[in-house]
């Protein structure tokens, strides 16, 4: 998942923020570094919560199954 939240934040460029353009990375990164972090941390926190949903939906779906099988026999 570490990886998918590093890429996010790769992509990010500079008019995705407010406030002055073309700033130096160092500046940049100085100047917006709570609202990346915020940005990630929010990116995270979906990824986990439908990979949550998907595992749920999953297990739901194989318990359906089973009673299928089972009430056949």
């Amino acid at each position: 998942m570490e990886g998918y939240i590093e890429c996010a934040i790769r992509n990010l460029k500079q008019d995705d923020f407010p406030g002055r353009s073309r700033l130096r990375p160092d500046a940049f990164v100085l100047e917006n570094y709570q609202r990346m972090r915020r940005r990630g941390n929010d990116y995270g926190d979906r990824i986990a919560s439908k990979r949550g949903q998907k595992r749920k939906n999953t297990t739901k779906e194989l318990r359906a199954q089973d009673l299928m099988l089972r009430s056949r026999r």
